[in-house]
């Protein structure tokens, strides 16, 4: 089945949220799997591809073109995985004694 994702984005954009899901389903996969790839962990790699998510979801509406929606998919990816490592280390350096 061809996925119209012009026609899901235009409807996600106008607060659709079934549209919204179906667009997560196209994605979903692979962020989940480049999380898990880099984490090892499926619940951790799970909580942090549904953050992607959301902050995707609050984003959306100022979107203007369809085609500017991988990037934002793969830009929130990005920072929220700089952001998970860089707590993760933080918590690894103040566990380990190294930041005391």
């Amino acid at each position: 089945m061809m996925i119209n994702e012009a026609g899901l984005f235009s409807a996600a954009r106008a607060g659709d949220v079934e549209a919204f899901e179906k667009l997560i389903e196209v994605y979903n996969k692979k962020v989940y799997s480049m999380f898990l790839n880099l984490c090892g962990d499926k619940d951790y790699a799970n909580e942090l591809t549904q953050e992607v998510f959301v902050k995707v979801y609050r984003s959306i509406r100022h979107l203007e073109k369809e085609s500017t929606f991988p990037v934002l998919v793969y830009k929130t990816t990005r920072d929220v995985c700089l952001k998970a490592f860089k707590t993760r280390k933080a918590f690894e350096m103040v566990i380990s004694g190294k930041n005391l």
